[in-house]
């Protein structure tokens, strides 16, 4: 479609950013509804110009030409806007070519030609039952008919780009196009009948069960068999009574606010405390029975569904076959059974679903390998229920029990709605069984039937399987002893049970603990072959068990090495070696024997040896001494930063300090706080010293250090290896490593003079005056002069004319290389003297005296005086020292001797006599 130009032009401009010429700035925005469904909505825009060729009133569309298509990028990135070659509505006939789309809140930048002469842009296919009113920089557009039914296109006038470079589309939600969706779990009792309840009133039966739901949502032209899941998605809950809920934390239950409509929620405090969200992959959480979850403002077209996974479904529960999902629609309610409940957003309707579960008995059966890790495949296996203790029933087979455990499976779920006559849910028990017969079958649901026999095997007897190694050919008749390890009943009502079988046959079984020899989760290991090649598996982690793995290894030397360690502990220094015989024989040699002990007669049954190694308990302190006695240095500060990757993946310190470890001191022991195992996880760190301690010189590089997985520490900065220590206690096992930081007495400080004027002293520079600076020893200047010559340059800095002159080596009053204007000065006292003033001031009659010492410097102008605090480093570790000069020229003498000189200082002679610059001491930290 092509519309001419014409009407009147739009100028409102918006507060967006700027952009280059040739370019205009589509946004599109959503009044009337505050859902985040509006995030779903896509609308499509054709964008048509024209341009200045002689081709007369024809309107080219954006997009025909492939170059144009990646000219739409969304602000502020690179990135191309959504483009669709041919886009029908939904429900629509008639498709628009070249389209380009935006959800609400995203704005386009569209980069015309440059010879563009005038342009505009179409919003295609809108419902106008949705959007009441559809408004491009607050001026109404009037509406379009198309070929598809209910859609109306809206376009702003022709115009050029300078007078409207920008172009705001806001379409209002019509109220009656805003609906909400209200989904209620319905629990009810083994017999079918009779309701549970997570508030149950008198004579009513309790369940304090919560359940889940997943949202899956989609705009109107999304496919509805493939929504995607709803996106951190608004939704509220209300309980049984209809009351919107809050969430208490405490007791990790909702709670009720006592509202029920919606309009007074919103007028209350309570709404943002009412309002939860999805998680990113749609997920409803602990919504118990009788409660609502409500969710509001869907806009019309917008399709939903809501699911209940089956293994997401709390253990001895499951949906009802009958109406597990039921939608109501106009007040009647449609069963969909156990499939999912889907559906549109309709105007005046306001969707309403049930989710019925029933309440029976679960049991989960989960299988165990002993040799899990190093066997790629077993083969089937089969389990069925039989009923022990003292029953009348006890050793029959539950009919329809016969399940298989597929190669890979590792777990068999049981439910039963109803127990058998006269037998407890305790009474159930799990058996792994042999069956026979050239008739087998397993049924889509896991079921097993045709066999001939089928014989139970007992706790301690064996099963001969066949199975594949890990990297290794198939193997028959691996023989396994089963034992049974039956769980215990949980749930309100006991009605939900998991039972594990273990499947072992001999092998190295391997063990983590502590250094008391508790069991001990987390570490990781590794365990090579003599080639250096992985055996079974890359890794092997110990779980709460300890249990790292059960080892089934073929003669030869194998290396077990720790790579990683828990939180707190330190791993081996160096592999151990496990070395097994051709007679099956297991030896284990290690770099400590305290951390290992090998056991040839281990407790397991059926295993061969077993290797427990335990992990010392590791701790991490930093301590400030003085670098000559060695006693600690209180009231040192340091802030601690974590190191980070660059955008080229180069490792940095992080531009600012870990929260919390900004201003981090050492106690009267040396020991800086919080820098330790407890606080600081695996990583690599930078130790910055911010502040030293009074009379102390800075440490001016940072000290890195890095935290190992192995729990290891090491210090990575050139010069700092050796601050670092370690210790090992026998007894506890614990191994301290300690940073020792040392800080040296300020023995030197380095200083910068600045020439200003007087009245102006932090806003002047004076350039052309000349010093000398001498050293002073018992009162008396120290020939030669330090430095006979310095000269303010044009920014008033005292700069050395010629290099200072060195005595038996290199002075300690050097000029730093590359820095002219800084001095070093030992501690001491010294004289500034001026030999030459700026043009137009006067040289100063006084010498400036300076002293030198650990607490900073303190100087002085004239013959006063200064009780004043000494000036100190600024962050550079520079004093900057003002030296001041007043306005004003000699008078020539006009009478005989014992005239003076008369001054002339622009009337501020009284303000130049005797002056002593006080510098206030920076406050510690740089503040």
């Amino acid at each position: 479609m092509e519309r001419g130009a014409g009407a009147s032009n739009l100028h409102m401009r918006f507060n967006l950013a700027a952009v280059k010429r040739g370019t205009v700035v589509l946004s599109k925005k959503l009044s009337g509804a505050e859902s985040a469904s509006n995030g779903l909505i896509e609308f499509p825009y054709q964008i048509w110009y024209k341009l200045q060729d002689g081709r007369g009133d024809d309107f080219r569309l954006f997009g025909s030409e492939e170059e144009e298509r990646n000219l739409v990028t969304y602000q502020n990135s690179t990135a191309a806007v959504k483009y669709l070659e041919h886009f029908t509505p939904a429900g629509g006939t008639q498709a628009y070519d070249h389209v380009f789309l935006l959800k609400p809140g995203e704005t386009a930048v569209i980069d015309l030609p440059d010879e563009t002469v005038e342009y505009y842009i179409v919003e295609c296919g809108i419902n106008p039952s949705v959007y009441d009113t559809v408004r491009a920089n607050n001026m109404t557009l009037e509406g379009t008919e198309t070929e598809n039914k209910d859609r109306e296109d809206y376009a702003v006038p022709a115009d050029t780009m300078e007078n409207r470079p920008e172009v705001e589309f806001d379409n209002h939600v019509s109220e009656r196009a805003l609906r909400t969706l209200s989904i209620t779990k319905q629990l009810f009792d083994v017999n079918g009948t009779d309701r549970l309840h997570y508030d149950a009133g008198t004579d009513e039966k309790e369940d304090k069960t919560e359940f889940s739901f997943r949202l899956y949502l989609g705009n109107e032209n999304a496919d509805p068999e493939n929504l995607p899941l709803a996106n951190m998605y608004s939704y509220h809950v209300k309980n049984r009574e209809g009351s919107y809920c809050t969430w208490n934390k405490d007791a990790q239950a909702f709670e009720s606010t006592g509202i029920k409509a919606y309009a007074d929620l919103k007028a209350s405090d309570k709404l943002r405390d009412a309002t939860f969200t999805t998680s990113i992959y749609g997920s409803i959480s602990k919504i118990p029975a009788d409660y609502t979850v409500e969710i509001r403002d869907m806009i019309v077209g917008t399709h939903w569904m809501v699911e209940e996974r089956d293994s997401e479904i709390p253990r001895g529960y499951t949906l009802r076959l009958g109406d597990g999902y039921t939608r109501v629609a106009d007040g009647t309610e449609i069963e969909l059974g156990t499939e999912p409940v889907h559906d549109t957003i309709v105007p005046d309707q306001d969707p309403q679903v049930f989710v019925r579960n029933q309440k029976g008995w679960g049991l989960t059966v989960e299988k165990i390998w002993s040799d899990r890790d190093f066997m790629a495949a077993h083969d089937d296996i089969y389990f069925a229920v039989y009923v022990n203790g003292d029953t009348d029933e006890a050793g029959q087979l539950l009919p329809e029990s016969v399940r298989v455990l597929k190669s890979g499976e590792t777990s068999v779920y049981y439910f039963f709605g109803n127990l058998s006559a006269n037998v407890p849910f305790a009474a159930y028990q799990i058996r792994e069984v042999e069956l026979s017969g050239d008739s087998i079958q397993v049924k889509p649901d896991g079921t097993v039937d045709g066999y001939d026999s089928i014989t139970p095997i007992d706790e301690g007897d064996h099963l001969v399987i066949g199975g594949t190694p890990v990297g290794g050919e198939y193997q028959e008749n691996l023989t396994y002893a089963v034992s049974y390890l039956p769980g215990e009943q949980t749930t309100q009502n006991e009605n939900v049970r998991t039972d594990r079988v273990v499947n072992s046959r001999p092998g190295i079984i391997i063990y983590k603990t502590d250094w008391e020899e508790k069991n001990l989760a987390g570490a990781v290991f590794t365990l090579k072959d003599s080639e250096g090649e992985n055996v079974a598996a890359e890794t092997y982690t110990s779980g709460e068990d300890g249990l790292v793995t059960v080892a089934y290894l073929n003669p030869g030397n194998y290396t077990l090495e720790e790579i990683e360690a828990p939180k707190g502990y330190v791993a081996m220094d160096r592999p151990m070696t496990i070395s097994v015989g051709e007679d099956g024989t297991v030896l284990a040699t290690g770099p400590d024997s305290s951390i290992y002990k090998l056991d040839l007669n281990p407790m397991e049954e059926g295993m061969a040896v077993a290797v427990t190694i335990r992990n010392r308990p590791a701790a991490l302190q930093v301590i400030k001494i003085d670098a000559a006695s060695k006693e600690p240095l209180a009231d040192t500060q340091f802030a601690l930063y974590r190191q980070v990757k660059d955008n080229q993946g180069n490792s940095r310190k992080d531009y600012y300090p870990m929260d919390g470890f900004d201003t981090l001191l050492t106690d009267q022991n040396g020991m800086l706080e919080n820098v330790d195992m407890e606080h600081l996880a695996a990583g690599t760190y930078y130790l910055t010293e911010t502040r030293a301690a009074e009379r102390y010189e800075k440490l001016e590089e940072d000290v890195c250090f890095t935290i190992g997985k192995d729990g290891r520490v090491s210090v990575n900065s050139e010069g700092h290896r050796t601050w670092l220590s370690q210790k090992d206690d026998e007894k506890t096992g614990l191994r301290t490593y300690t940073i020792t930081i040392p800080n040296g007495e300020i023995e030197a400080l380095e200083v910068r003079f600045k020439k200003v004027d007087i009245n102006n002293p932090k806003g002047s520079a004076l350039e052309g005056a000349e010093f000398a600076l001498y050293r002073m020893e018992g009162g008396a200047r120290m020939e030669p002069a330090l430095h006979p010559v310095l000269r303010s340059d044009q920014d008033g800095w005292l700069t050395a004319a010629e290099p200072m002159p060195v005595k038996d080596g290199p002075s300690e009053q050097s000029v730093s290389e590359g820095r002219e204007s800084v001095f070093r000065l030992e501690l001491g006292d010294y004289e500034l003297v001026e030999s030459n003033a700026p043009l137009g001031y006067v040289i100063k009659s006084v010498p400036v005296t300076i002293t030198v010492s650990a607490d900073g410097i303190r100087y002085q102008e004239g013959t006063s005086i200064s009780d004043g605090e000494p000036v100190m480093p600024e962050e550079d570790g520079i004093v900057t020292l003002l030296i001041t000069n007043a306005a004003g020229v000699e008078m020539p003498e006009t009478g005989g001797t014992g005239i003076e000189a008369y001054l002339l200082a622009g009337g501020l002679l009284t303000a130049a006599a005797g002056t002593f610059l006080i510098l206030r001491r920076k406050q510690r930290g740089g503040a």
